[in-house]
C-alpha cells in the first residue's frame, strides 16, 4: 500500500474543499506544448513511463536518483534534459522549472517494516522530504504528485504526515488532494 498527495494550484474560483477534477485530463487539455514532466527519488521511473504508455506529449527534462543503478537504467531507457545526482545538494533556485513534478521520497524512515525513525532517521533519509519541498518552494509546477508507504500516516499517530501536509499547505498556492491506495487494486502484485 502507498500514499499519493496530487495537488492542483489554488484559483480564485475554487473552493478549498472543491471535488477534485482528473488531473491528467485537465493537465492533458490545457497544455498547448508537451508537459514538462521532472521527478525526484526518480528510481524506474515509472512516473514517466506511465506518461510514454499513455501517448501524453510530455518533455522529460529531469530526473534525479542517488542510486547508481537507478541512474543507469534511466540513462539507458529515458530521453531527458539533466540528470541529478542529489537532490538534497542541488541549486533548486537554478533546477529547471516544470509542469508535472513527481516525487517518492525514501519511504524507509517511514514504513512498519523499518525502524520508524521517521525525520530522525540514522542514515539522513527522512528529512529528504525538505529538500523536495524546497523544489516545489522555488518552481511552483502546476502540479505535482508525491509517494510514500502507507506508514507514513500511522507512525507517530500520523505526526509525520500531518507535518508534512501541513508544510506543503503553508506554501499557500496548492490545493492538496490524498488518497491511500493498494497496489493490488490496480494490476500490481
Amino acid at each position: 500500500q502507498g500514499l499519493k498527495l496530487a495537488v492542483r494550484p489554488v484559483a480564485a474560483s475554487h473552493r478549498p474543499h472543491a471535488p477534485p477534477r482528473p488531473i491528467a485530463r485537465e493537465m492533458a487539455i490545457a497544455a498547448a506544448r508537451p508537459i514538462r514532466i521532472g521527478t525526484d527519488c526518480s528510481g524506474m521511473e515509472a512516473p514517466v513511463m506511465a506518461i510514454r504508455n499513455l501517448k501524453v506529449a510530455h518533455k522529460h527534462v529531469f530526473s534525479c536518483d542517488i542510486d547508481k543503478n537507478s541512474k543507469k537504467t534511466i540513462e539507458a531507457n529515458y530521453d531527458h534534459d539533466i540528470f541529478y545526482d542529489d537532490l538534497c545538494k542541488r541549486d533548486n533556485k537554478a533546477a529547471p522549472k516544470v509542469d508535472l513534478y513527481v516525487a517518492g521520497f525514501p519511504c524507509q524512515p517511514f514504513s512498519s517494516a523499518g525502524k520508524q525513525q521517521g525525520f530522525a532517521d540514522e542514515r539522513g533519509r527522512g528529512t529528504v522530504f525538505w529538500s523536495v519541498r524546497d523544489y516545489i518552494d522555488c518552481k511552483q509546477p502546476k502540479v505535482f504528485i508525491l509517494e510514500n508507504v502507507v506508514g507514513l500516516t500511522t507512525i507517530q499517530g500520523g505526526q509525520y504526515y500531518k507535518d508534512i501536509k501541513q508544510s506543503l499547505l503553508d506554501l499557500g498556492t496548492y490545493n492538496l488532494y490524498d488518497k491511500i491506495l493498494n497496489t493490488k487494486d490496480h494490476g500490481v502484485p
